[in-house]
């Protein structure tokens, strides 16, 4: 298995002043010297080489030189509590990191850290002849997700999950018409790691910014007339409410949006599509760190993806529906998880699937509310929140109840001010009794956790108060 660089592939640094733009020959030359200088360190073989930074070339090129070691790559969130990258560095033995300048005091006493900067410059600057395979079957990166149990969750990935053919194939599928891409997503979390690579092997000029700021986001969108964009949900919401810049900035070079890490639902696509109306593929892929890659992605028969769908099952991934629970199986992505090849992978996400076989996210498993024996998917009072035209977005939650069991309960951040019992005569006149917020409460801004996903667990304390406050 080989992990090479398109000689055709550019990245532009957007984080030095004038940026830096990296060729794809330098960029094998700088990643062949960074796995050249750690071979020449003889570190332990069981230890693993750890990743804290912001967006960088540096920070991708010293993933992929690790990649060409014998070593594990182990990508931490900076924004994780101190104790908590503690525990990710002793969970994975990392014994050697790359690191940004700011983020050194994170760094646990007696772990040997390269800044990522100058002295990155000069670990690199060394001949090595890189190997010529790879062991597909080996381990190469650990990334860890906000997991369950209060400690982060370690996800193992193989060079067959992130390399293999099939992958490639899949991603040079989408045709040979050149883009330019922008993309925050950060490098600690496999949305940024997939679309850096999808990018690097479609031979696209990469544009990189450190972190999601979306004013400069728009901004650099019109200044290098960008084709193509990846966001999270959160990410594209704050961009939309930047309505005073969009009227200045002609963003109609954008024909490709991605949608990484969480689903947009059919309201906030047709807002994006009367912001970037050039847009000609609107992506909502659903995917876990647990699967690698998208398990979703264009009909084989050419059918436009509905607003709202996450799309078709893909090739490489087999899909499932128990009890409405998606359940997934792919020799590539998930033979890691099992030992068996019969068995699926349980998202614990809920699903509906249409006559032409897409399929529709209806919410976390464990979100779902049993109100007075009915089923209550926040995602479906959203839906209908959303469309009021004082509404700039929703998120419902549930809490206990003595009678019913459980009651949904909504927030909403307004686009212009609406009375709470305007609120919920429209929603009793949009959705079924059982469906109707008992509360619906108003928030300037959406919390967010560790990751920039919304923050549900924050919001639900924030309503406990409330309740508590009005007893």
């Amino acid at each position: 298995m080989e992990l090479e660089i398109p000689l055709e592939s550019l990245v532009v640094n957007l984080s030095t002043n004038p940026p830096t733009v990296y060729s794809g020959k330098k960029l094998s030359r700088l990643v062949d010297g960074a796995a050249g200088k750690l071979h020449s360190l003889h570190l332990p073989l069981d230890a693993s080489i750890g990743l804290v930074g912001v967006n960088s070339a540096a920070f991708m090129i010293a993933m992929l030189g690790t990649h060409k070691t014998q070593h594990l790559c182990v990508p931490i969130n900076y924004k994780l509590p101190k104790d908590k990258i503690k525990f990710c560095i002793e969970d994975s033995n990392v014994k050697f990191v790359f690191c940004d300048p700011e983020f050194k005091h994170l760094v646990p006493p007696g772990i040997t850290v390269v800044e990522l900067g100058k002295e990155f410059e000069q670990f690199c600057n060394n001949d090595y002849l890189a190997p010529v395979g790879l062991d597909p079957d080996r381990l190469c990166m650990a990334l860890y997700t906000s997991g369950t149990t209060g400690l982060p969750k370690k996800i193992l990935f193989s060079f067959r999950d992130r390399f293999s053919e099939s992958v490639k194939n899949k991603l040079l599928s989408y045709g040979g018409v050149k883009m330019k891409t922008l993309s925050a997503n950060p490098f600690f979390h496999n949305a940024g790691i997939n679309w850096f690579v999808s990018h690097i092997v479609r031979k696209n000029t990469i544009f990189l910014m450190p972190q999601f700021d979306a004013k400069q986001f728009l901004k650099n969108i019109e200044k290098y007339q960008i084709t193509s964009i990846s966001v999270v949900t959160p990410m594209m919401l704050m961009m939309l409410n930047e309505t005073d810049l969009i009227s200045t900035l002609n963003l109609t070079s954008i024909k490709e949006i991605t949608f990484q890490a969480s689903l947009a639902d059919a309201s906030t696509i047709e807002k994006v599509k009367k912001v970037f109306v050039n847009a000609v593929y609107i992506r909502n892929p659903y995917g876990l760190t647990e699967t690698g890659m998208s398990v979703f992605d264009l009909h084989p028969e050419g059918i436009p993806i509905p607003p709202g769908s996450a799309g078709y099952p893909t090739p490489l991934v087999r899909t499932k529906l128990v009890d409405d629970v998606l359940y997934v199986k792919s020799e590539d992505l998930l033979s890691r998880l099992s030992d068996s090849k019969d068995e699926y992978f349980n998202t614990r996400d809920r699903f509906r699937v249409d006559q032409q076989g897409f399929y529709y996210y209806i919410g976390r498993a464990d979100d779902m509310l049993k109100c007075g024996g009915e089923k209550v998917f926040p995602i479906e009072i959203e839906s209908v929140l959303d469309q009021h035209a004082c509404v700039d977005s929703s998120l419902v939650i549930g809490l206990d109840d003595s009678i019913k069991g459980q009651k949904p309960y909504a927030f909403v951040k307004l686009k212009t001010h609406i009375d709470e019992a305007e609120l919920l005569k429209y929603a009793a006149e949009n959705l079924a009794t059982y469906q109707i917020p008992k509360r619906i409460w108003q928030v300037e801004s959406w919390p967010l956790n560790e990751i920039g996903k919304l923050d549900k667990k924050t919001l639900v304390k924030i309503a406990q108060q409330y309740i508590q406050h009005e007893l």
